[in-house]
Order: structure tokens, then sequence, then C-alpha cells
């Protein structure tokens, strides 16, 4: 919110006032440990991960899709040309990654 306020001041629109004792809330920690690129690319290196164990870590790691995501998807939706690929999203609605 506090970001929402300073787009009001910066571009001169009134916005109410936030009480003194307001705090900020604090981000959860995540179960989920977060991979990071090197790490990623270190993984694709290997000569013993298999083929479909780096391309499902590509696609989870540039598409930010979850998992469900791209475990399902078939290797005859992949648009190999464009980079992209239907997934069912959460809620079943279809998107492209």
């Amino acid at each position: 919110m506090l970001s929402w306020l300073g787009w009001c001041a910066e571009y001169g629109y009134d916005s109410p006032s936030v009480p003194a004792w307001t705090k900020r809330l604090a981000v959860p920690d995540s179960e989920t440990p977060v991979r990071s690129k090197m790490a990623v690319d270190r993984l694709i290196a290997r000569r013993e991960v298999h083929l479909r164990e780096k391309t499902l870590w590509r696609m989870l790691y540039e598409t930010c899709a979850r998992a469900e995501e791209i475990l399902g998807v078939n290797i005859e939706d992949l648009d190999l040309a464009a980079r992209r690929c239907p997934v069912k999203a959460k809620g079943a609605r279809s998107k492209a990654r």
C-alpha cells in the first residue's frame, strides 16, 4: 500500500494518510526453495541429467509456471519456433507460456 501512496504523491493525487500505528506486513517465507539461474544452468550442463529433466527445469525457470502446468504439457503441443506452449493454468484456464 505504501507504494500506491508514493505513486499518488508523485503524480499529485490526494491520498489518504496512513495512521502511524500501521506496520508493513512481513512476507511469509515460502517452503519452496528458489534456484538461481546459475544453479539451473549447472544442472542442465550435467551429462547424467536426462533431456526430459533438463527441459522441465528450463521451462520451470523461464516461464515461472507451476510444476503441475509444465508436467501437463504434451510434446505435440510445443511450438518450438515461437518457444511457446499452451498450459492448463490453475482453475482449468488455458494460457500460453
